[in-house]
């Protein structure tokens, strides 16, 4: 156990020692897995006092997600659970405690002795080091609390198990709290840090990690150790503007799945989407833009990279054919084939503007197809159509290999695809 204890500090002694001597550290630090599954970060200073922007009113945090889990994807209903942030760590404590997100309120969970055990803190730009531990999130994304304190990420109430697998990044919020020295409502209620999905300033490279709780070897021990990025490698994410007709819509399929049997595999909107097509001839961070269907806007998450020639499918529901694919959009919802009313699709970027726009009467510019079928334009690569017409779109006859990969093979439509 001696050498569990020992071996941080003499990686940190290590690390200091580089610095001693002339060389810079060939990381920002590192990520450890104790014995017991718990993880704690120590996050060393190398870059950050020479970032103008980084003050005592900013928040270093760490974000867990399970494997795979994407973080900028929205984590508000069942079929998201997989994508919902897992744990975190923070190197000044944001007071989750005394967060109310219904009433945006600050105020701190205080104890029976009136004592506030988690006061907002700014973070502390003399230290040499920051000590993150990780702490379990919970359903809602903010701190699972437990006795008036933060929930362990190896805890009762969040148990991990030797081989599971995580992905972590550290990131940068900057400006994120209030100069105001009232500790009970020291953060702005649209800063980013509150945003979910996470919307950071700057984010780290991704780090795999698997947990080892069990030796895997003769001359193995439990625990594992991973670096941490360095600084200079953080990014942020561009909120990109594009030229008009950049990126195009190129398929949309508004009904349910139909299994081979032809019976009905979902209940209601569940398989929905609309397609977006990159034609710009260069890659696109679309990040922020938006899809407007008529009056109804839904925002895309942070980073999200559309390389040129790409398309992207923006589903309503992030299970049956989407669980693995498709960008969840919460409340997305398509005028049904045959509906009288006529339907207007836009993009805009991240500054607003209109980059494209189709206008739809369902009743009379609609190929005729089944529920189980989407409309595709005939275009190939797609291009910059205005209108639903029979000379643009067609009826989908191609089962593509997203739907009957990961749904049924009844459903013709192709998802991130053209036919």
């Amino acid at each position: 156990m001696k050498n569990f204890i020992l071996l941080p500090f003499l990686l940190f002694f290590l690390h200091c020692s580089s610095i001693v001597d002339g060389s810079k550290p060939e990381n920002q630090g590192f990520l450890w897995q104790l014995p017991d599954g718990n993880l704690q970060a120590y996050l060393n200073s190398k870059g950050l006092h020479d970032d103008p922007r980084l003050k005592k009113t900013s928040v270093i945090m760490m974000y867990i997600y399970k494997k795979g889990a994407e973080i900028d994807q929205p984590c508000d209903s069942s079929e998201t659970a997989d994508h919902c942030l897992d744990s975190f760590g923070f190197a000044n404590d944001p007071g989750y405690f005394g967060y109310d997100p219904q009433y945006k309120n600050y105020s701190p969970l205080l104890m029976s002795d009136g004592t506030n055990p988690h006061p907002i803190t700014y973070l502390n730009l003399d230290l040499s080091t920051h000590i993150m531990p990780a702490f379990a999130a919970s359903g809602s994304e903010f701190a699972s609390t437990y006795f008036y304190d933060y929930n362990e990420f190896q805890s009762l109430n969040h148990v991990v198990f030797d081989g599971d697998r995580f992905d972590v990044y550290f990131a940068v919020h900057f400006n994120a709290m209030k100069e105001a020295a009232n500790e009970k409502d020291r953060f702005d209620p649209n800063s980013s840090v509150w945003l979910r999905p996470v919307a950071p300033d700057l984010i780290s490279p991704k780090i795999s990690i698997k947990i080892k709780l069990l030796a895997e070897g003769p001359q193995d021990e439990p625990g594992n150790y991973y670096e941490i990025p360095d600084y200079s490698t953080w990014k942020a994410c561009p909120k990109e503007t594009a030229n008009s007709n950049d990126v195009v819509i190129s398929e949309i399929f508004w009904g349910d799945s139909v299994a081979d049997d032809g019976s009905s595999k979902s209940t209601g909107d569940e398989d929905e989407f609309v397609e977006i097509a990159n034609i710009s001839g260069k890659d696109l961070n679309i990040g922020y833009w938006k899809l407007r269907i008529d009056s109804t806007e839904f925002t895309l998450p942070p980073c999200v990279e559309l390389k040129a020639g790409e398309e992207l499918a923006l589903v309503s529901h992030k299970k049956y054919a989407f669980s693995e694919t498709g960008l969840f959009l919460s409340g997305l919802d398509l005028v049904e084939n045959g509906s009288s009313s006529t339907t207007t699709m836009s993009i805009l970027d991240s500054s607003g503007n209109t980059i494209y726009s189709l206008t739809c009467d369902p009743t009379t510019n609609w190929p005729a197809g089944a529920a189980n079928q989407s409309m595709v334009q005939k275009n190939n690569p797609p291009q910059a159509v205005s209108d639903c017409t029979t000379t643009s779109w067609q009826t989908n006859t191609i089962v593509g290999n997203k739907i009957s990969s990961l749904y049924n093979n009844g459903t013709y439509a192709t998802p991130g695809e053209h036919p």
